[in-house]
């Protein structure tokens, strides 16, 4: 029987979906390096009319931190379909963001791919539409 010393062993991603609940909570945490750690090299996200890079999603949460912006964010998984080692995953993305003394709620409607480098599962896109404007 191998013996495995948990204090010495980095986390191990067992899911796709690890992977992608992983991103976001960095992402709206504002910890750039564990949410990069989740990207694949070629990562990007569809929004609205724009393609982004994972750098330049990265760049605009650094953007909103800046300016003050806090994200209480939850996701439902809706649909998970996997294919050896790639995988799409389609969820409501629910965020409650607040500005100073303003907040409000938001929803997408979202779908992530993700493929497996090694054994780690890795975002390749996010495709987003929002769902409302906020009250």
């Amino acid at each position: 029987m191998q013996h495995t010393d948990h204090r010495r062993t980095p986390w191990i991603q067992e899911t796709a979906a690890e992977c992608l609940t992983k991103f976001l909570t960095a992402i709206t945490s504002y910890d750039f390096a564990s949410a990069r750690e989740q990207l694949h090299s070629g990562f990007y996200v569809v929004e609205g009319q724009k393609i982004l890079t994972g750098n330049e999603i990265i760049e605009a949460f650094r953007g909103v931190q800046a300016a003050g912006q806090t994200r209480t964010i939850r996701i439902e998984i809706i649909n998970q379909a996997e294919s050896g080692d790639c995988t799409s995953i389609a969820y409501k993305h629910f965020a409650h963001v607040v500005n100073g003394e303003s907040s409000i709620q938001k929803e997408w409607l979202e779908s992530a791919t993700l493929a497996k480098e090694g054994e780690k599962w890795k975002l390749l896109s996010i495709h987003s539409t929002k769902v409302n404007e906020g009250a």
